[in-house]
């Protein structure tokens, strides 16, 4: 891979890194490339990432590997403390898609974790969002979301698109015929869970909900329709849901107004 250069401004390392003042903090000065913050490893046996157009390294049959507990094979812990109306984001991809074929697709991110040994838990993502334990110092005046899907719909009328869309999709992929979870303790397609510490849990569920749907209006044939007779409403079928370990069924009809 050839040198890449980096604004000097973008390459602000503290002990590659870390935090801890063992006099290895890296200093720049003039042109900077990835090969001066990048420490190589010194292992010929780690294949470059074949299919790498900017940076990689490591491929399926031969990948970077660690046998070191707790290990982070990449690892930036940064602070934005900028006092005025901004966004800071330790991480911004955007994917722009330009060739036009009927099959083609992709991400901006896309992750895959796969468990070859029997280990205790396992995701192919944890996203997480945290308060300061302050009282008063540590909140959201808005929304604060550990995780946010949006869809946006682009503001043009002659716009027809083709396909399914959401702003979330939760799927089971069966791999093949042979595909079945038998002898799992339990499988669902989402999992809603009041967990952390038992007080704590107790004041949450008497104050969460279970879903909040904002910004719909009810009305006859909108998503929260108010059309239903509910003195010969039919339940048509139902759908199979799990609260704590009892089994239940959550009711539905094949008409609005529950004729």
């Amino acid at each position: 891979m050839g040198a890449h250069t980096l604004p000097e401004d973008m390459l602000k390392a503290n002990d590659r890194f870390g935090s801890v003042d063992d006099g290895n903090d890296l200093t720049f000065s003039g042109e900077t490339t990835f090969t001066d913050v990048i420490i190589p490893k010194s292992s010929s046996s780690i294949a470059d990432a074949a299919s790498a157009v900017l940076l990689g390294s490591g491929t399926t049959v031969s990948p970077n590997a660690s046998a070191t507990a707790d290990a982070k094979f990449i690892e930036f812990r940064c602070s934005a403390s900028a006092a005025e109306a901004s966004d800071a984001r330790l991480f911004y991809g955007r994917m722009a898609f330009d060739g036009e074929h009927a099959s083609a697709g992709g991400e901006c991110i896309r992750a895959l974790s796969m468990v070859n040994e029997n280990i205790g838990n396992a995701h192919g993502a944890h996203l997480s969002l945290g308060f300061k334990a302050e009282a008063g110092g540590s909140e959201t005046s808005g929304i604060g979301a550990a995780i946010r899907g949006t869809l946006h719909i682009p503001d043009i009328a002659s716009w027809s698109p083709t396909g399914s869309y959401s702003s979330g999709m939760f799927e089971i992929y069966s791999d093949g015929t042979a595909s079945d979870p038998a002898g799992m303790t339990e499988l669902s397609v989402l999992r809603l869970c009041n967990s952390g510490n038992a007080t704590g849990a107790e004041d949450i569920d008497t104050d969460a909900f279970l879903l909040s749907i904002q910004g719909f209006s009810a009305g006859s044939g909108s998503m929260l329709d108010s059309t239903i007779d509910s003195a010969t409403a039919q339940i048509d079928h139902t759908l199979k849901i799990k609260v704590g370990t009892a089994t239940m069924y959550i009711p539905l009809m094949d008409k609005a107004d529950g004729s």
